[in-house]
């Protein structure tokens, strides 16, 4: 039988909660998502960058630390193809369907290369393959410190890069053929310096242009208390900048400047000499009020998004494609009742792999993300006052906010996927004192053999009794610490936690660390515990798995332990330098 007729539609969705990365295959349907079934992506614990179908039957999984899986929808099986050595987080990955290929763009370790203090030499590369039969096609040694996450293949075949650097901007390209790189220069103010600059820039292949902000055209409105927000349109194939223009006008709320940055631009904007630290500081901060920027799939226009505030604008589909219509100004307002009883969109979507990009759906909504994931309603827009207090035309559009798709999973599935990953320790009643110093112990002991009781890099506790009653970690030591023995019994896992030589690489949900919240329970129990806790946060990956921590721990031992003059105030302060990054606050 046809895949597609007997799975119309199905999606690819990672998945972490704890341990190694996991791919669903799910389908869609009215109050979730169906699992299919479902694959462990073996050593891959960093983000998933890309998760796609190649041809119907066949797909990829890649993720940031360089490991790639291939697999079979038909088989139902994954594999891991090769992983390579990628030193840093920014890579990206680019599957080309039409041609089948596979790229991956990012910093590598130079093999063999060390330097004269003995750190591993890194090198930048594009590498692509053939599928699905991957074979090598390029090899191609990229420029120093380029940004892997601009790329975009043009319509020929070519991959760009945007680059900024010592005051110039523009693109790379690079022949996928040759190995050939060329540098096209700009003739305009580079991005600022911000943190995320692909989601300030958009491109389109299919129309061969490429949207960035314009800071060297700040100007100022008619009122002279609003800065313009200026971007150009740049032609990917002859590198020609076709205009740049100011899109819309902010006040300083709207900007997301203080009244010192604001100023700063203002005076900028009228020609006066400002302090260039400053101006820098300012212009970076204007930047970032665009929090998105997107093409229209089958338009020749674009949408931008500010916080809670959309903007659509529409060019002429030749020539120099100039500005022909500007929309009003969208304001966001959450009305759920006004969906009624609509099915979530997301069903359809890989929602772990839902980026930061607009997404316009058949029914003429529109998916945004401000502060979770919004469904807005482009059809019934109403007149509203400016919030600004400006002649602009603003309009209110009815949004509401959209969960996550419920997982649907078989009785069987449940049972596989859950507890069967999970260390299961069996308390007899878990209303008898004695049993649960019991079950604590059980836990110290599971930490003297590590590899015997967690399950891959994952380890997450399930406490069982015989009445059928089932406790995870956070209920078990919330419910149990204050048992006479039972907080000893929990320091002592810790203990024995911190001296597994691979303890930073164990999980016990997504993205958070393993014990997390025995940690939890023993930071609210006793500040004689602080000296425990210190070794636990100088072991376990903070780089990726610090927002439990810094969300509920840190805040909770500041407010029970950190009264300047009371008595556990010492041991605070101690408790507090001992810290590493990103956990005492540093940058």
């Amino acid at each position: 039988m046809d895949r597609k007729m007997e799975h119309p539609e199905l999606i690819l969705s990672p998945r972490n909660d704890g341990g190694w990365n996991q791919l669903q295959v799910l389908t869609p349907c009215d109050n979730g998502q169906q699992l299919i079934w479902q694959a462990e992506l073996t050593g891959s614990e960093r983000n998933i960058l890309l998760a796609a179908e190649i041809d119907g039957r066949n797909f990829v999984v890649a993720d940031q630390a360089g490991h790639v899986f291939f697999g079979n929808l038909d088989t139902q099986q994954c594999r891991k193809v090769f992983t390579l050595p990628v030193h840093g987080i920014w890579g990206a990955c680019f599957l080309d369907q039409e041609r089948q290929e596979f790229w991956y763009s990012a910093t590598l370790a130079k093999e063999g290369a060390t330097d004269a203090h003995g750190i591993q030499e890194e090198v930048d590369k594009l590498m692509g393959w053939s599928l699905p039969d991957w074979q090598p096609i390029a090899d191609i040694e990229l420029p120093s410190y380029i940004d892997h996450r601009t790329i975009v293949r043009r319509t020929d075949g070519c991959f760009l890069y945007y680059h900024s650097m010592d005051g110039e901007h523009g693109f790379y390209r690079c022949s996928p053929d040759s190995g050939a790189i060329e540098l096209h220069t700009l003739p305009s103010h580079p991005i600022p310096d911000i943190h995320r600059k692909e989601r300030v820039m958009a491109f389109s292949p299919r129309l061969g242009l490429a949207l960035l902000p314009a800071m060297d055209r700040i100007t100022i409105d008619a009122g002279g208390a609003r800065l313009g927000y200026g971007m150009q349109l740049i032609d990917l194939n002859s590198f020609d900048i076709l205009w740049s223009d100011t899109v819309r006008y902010l006040a300083q709320q709207a900007s997301g400047c203080n009244k010192a940055e604001f100023n700063c631009l203002l005076k900028h904007a009228r020609g006066e000499e400002v302090n260039t630290g400053a101006l820098e500081d300012a212009l970076e901060e204007l930047t970032e009020s665009l929090k998105r920027v997107h093409f229209c799939d089958n338009e020749v226009a674009f949408w931008l998004g500010w916080g809670d505030t959309l903007q659509k604008i529409t060019l002429d589909a030749s020539g120099k494609h100039a500005i022909t219509q500007r929309s009003a100004l969208y304001k966001l307002q959450p009305e759920p009742a006004h969906f009624g009883n609509q099915t979530n969109p997301l069903n359809h979507e890989a929602y772990h792999l839902f980026g930061y990009n607009l997404k316009q759906l058949p029914d003429g909504s529109l998916l945004t993300i401000y502060f979770g994931i919004d469904q807005v309603d482009l059809t019934h827009g109403t007149p509203c006052p400016a919030p600004d207090g400006s002649d602009d035309e603003w309009q209110q559009l009815p949004c509401r906010s959209l969960p996550e798709p419920e997982l649907i999973l078989t009785e069987q599935q449940a049972q596989a996927f859950t507890n069967a990953g999970k260390l299961t320790i069996d308390v007899n009643y878990f209303a008898l004192p004695d049993e649960l110093l019991d079950g604590a112990r059980q836990l110290a002991s599971a930490m003297q053999d590590i590899p015997a009781n967690a399950k891959g890099q994952r380890l997450e506790l399930l406490f069982c009794d015989r009445d059928g009653g089932e406790w995870n970690e956070r209920q078990f030591v919330s419910r149990t610490i204050e048992v006479p023995g039972v907080a000893e019994q929990l320091a002592t896992a810790v203990r024995l936690f911190n001296a597994f030589p691979d303890a930073g690489f164990l999980r016990s949900g997504d993205s958070q660390p393993a014990l997390s919240d025995t940690v939890l329970a023993l930071a609210g129990h006793s500040v004689d515990h602080l000296p425990l806790l210190a070794e636990y946060f100088n072991v376990i990956d903070g780089e990726h798995c610090a927002f439990f921590h810094m969300e509920h721990t840190l805040p909770l031992i500041e407010e029970r332990y950190g009264q300047p003059g009371s008595s556990t105030y010492e041991p605070y302060r101690q408790f507090i330098q001992s810290l590493p990054w990103p956990f005492n606050g540093e940058e």
